[in-house]
């Protein structure tokens, strides 16, 4: 049986607009935005798999103007999204360098009380 061309098309728009909203939704926090990605991996399996099979339905790979779009606003989207959650990660990781160093100047200027060590001299 053929797969409908028209419901694949229709299908990978759909998807599209799932990345899109999941890309909107982000609450600009470092967890959700692994999570975001963790997802968008998934979702571009799905979409990888609509177009195999457009491909081999139709004999070559159909672009038509409205996926063109959609694909070029996602990919504007998720790049910008990349890069703000690369500016978190920096900050994240000059925030952790920032706590060690600060650990580490406590432990070596804080005199640690171990108590009076007495030896008998009488052995």
């Amino acid at each position: 049986m053929e797969p409908n061309i028209e419901n694949l098309k229709l299908e990978r728009i759909e998807i599209l607009e799932n990345i899109l909203k999941k890309i909107k939704r982000w609450d600009k926090t470092y967890e959700m935005g692994i999570e975001i990605i963790d997802d968008v991996e998934v979702i571009l399996e799905e979409l990888k798999e609509i177009n195999n099979l457009l491909e081999s339905s139709l004999g070559f790979f159909p672009l038509d103007k409205p996926y063109e779009e959609k694909i070029g606003t996602v990919r504007w989207e998720y790049s910008v999204f990349l890069d703000e959650l690369k500016i978190k990660r920096e900050k994240l990781l000059e925030l952790i360098k920032e706590t060690r160093l600060k650990e580490k100047i406590k432990n070596n200027y804080i005199l640690n009380d171990r108590g009076s060590i007495f030896i008998d001299k009488d052995l």
